[in-house]
């Protein structure tokens, strides 16, 4: 038996083994590098997206703005586990001027834009308390409708209040100051 042609097929064997060794590394060098460009130049354009100048004319409150929040709630009296609806208006009465922004102290309060004069149910927007605490749980996931539920685990009397926060004011608390809720049991 001749042993060149059987070390001829193990070198041959060995070349292609190496070859393919070599291009498999080779390919997941190049997908790592893709992968991590394409990360970096992903990271590149939500920073450029994210970096908005700031205007060069705002506007700022005239006077000191006066805001009303009127809240309600969808029923007075209910059972144990049943959703309540909470609703809010809110309401901005004062003027505001345009201005160039550069001419502001440095923390000053200024808006890009007036906020409207009514807005129309803003309840997933306010903060909202209820007293006794530890029994009312609210949901707390976006609506379409911009409200806010809230179901009582217990039966008793609730005191339900909400405030706003407002642009370039303080907190203003809502009227009623507090919805009375009535929970039966089931």
């Amino acid at each position: 038996m001749n042993a060149a042609p059987l070390s001829f097929c193990v070198e041959l064997f060995a070349a292609k083994a190496r070859s393919l060794f070599v291009r498999t590394i080779y390919r997941w060098a190049t997908l790592m590098l893709m992968r991590y460009f394409s990360f970096a130049i992903s990271v590149v354009i939500v920073g450029l997206a994210s970096c908005e100048p700031k205007p060069s004319l705002v506007y700022i409150p005239v006077e000191p703005i006066h805001v009303t929040v009127e809240v309600s709630v969808s029923a007075t009296e209910a059972m144990v586990g049943d959703r309540l609806s909470l609703h809010a208006n809110r309401r901005y009465q004062g003027g505001w001027k345009q201005v160039k922004r550069k001419s502001l102290p440095q923390d000053s309060c200024w808006l890009r834009h007036p906020p409207p004069e009514k807005e129309k149910e803003v309840a997933d927007t306010i903060h909202w308390k209820v007293r006794p605490e530890g029994y009312a749980k609210f949901n707390l996931n976006p609506m379409t409708n911009r409200t806010r539920t809230v179901t009582f685990a217990a039966p008793g009397t609730y005191w339900i209040s909400g405030s706003s926060a407002v642009w370039c004011g303080p907190p203003v608390a809502g009227l009623p100051e507090m919805l009375v809720v009535e929970i039966k049991p089931r």
